[in-house]
């Protein structure tokens, strides 16, 4: 089930001058799980695998990550790598919030290991807020591509390359990238729609 949206509260107002792909994270959550001998972990080392991106493209990228420390190493990887790391509890409030994502050119989305090695269709909330804002969203497969259309607002990958062209792809059409993110969100994330159909899964 993807997450709802209340369209009214968020405005769409695309600013082509907004240059940093961001993203708002975690790195802590449930721990690693161990099963069947295979391990399932956190979204931390899903950023150590694509901490190498901001090297393969010229598109500043930002991770706003709350309860790190500086001292991490892989935030320190990150750093290293050219990411720019700034502190989520700064905007932790609804209209900071907001403004941040208004002040984003996209969200590059990367999700937690145990949900991209389970294919299990997870899809971010957060991803739903920077599409209902009109901004496009590249996010890491999960398998949530199975039962959402990607191409158009939406993009999805799974490996470095991958993400880098996904950056240039939208980069290439910005306007009309950010026309499908709004599309895809009245469409298939409006509460209107997600709600009903919630219920009628539970037999309401």
């Amino acid at each position: 089930m993807l997450p709802a949206v209340v369209p009214e509260y968020w405005e769409v107002a695309v600013n082509p001058g907004c240059v940093a792909f961001t993203t708002v994270a975690s790195w802590t959550g449930f721990g690693d799980v161990c099963y069947r001998g295979e391990q399932y972990q956190s979204k931390r080392e899903e950023f150590v695998r694509f901490a190498p991106l901001p090297r393969l493209v010229r598109q500043p990228l930002e991770l706003a990550l709350r309860r790190h420390r500086d001292d991490d190493d892989a935030v320190a990887l990150l750093r290293a790598n050219r990411w720019q790391i700034t502190d989520a509890t700064a905007i932790s409030d609804l209209a900071s919030y907001r403004r941040y994502i208004a002040r984003s050119r996209a969200e590059l989305g990367v999700a937690k290991n145990a949900y991209v090695k389970g294919r299990s269709g997870w899809f971010s909330d957060r991803s739903a807020h920077y599409l209902v804002s009109g901004r496009p969203v590249l996010a890491q497969a999960t398998g949530f591509e199975q039962h959402v259309p990607t191409g158009h607002g939406l993009l999805a990958f799974s490996t470095l390359e991958e993400a880098a062209t996904g950056i240039e792809a939208i980069n290439r059409d910005y306007a009309a990238h950010c026309r499908a993110a709004r599309a895809l969100a009245d469409e298939y994330l409006d509460y209107r729609r997600v709600l009903p159909a919630l219920l009628e899964a539970c037999g309401g």
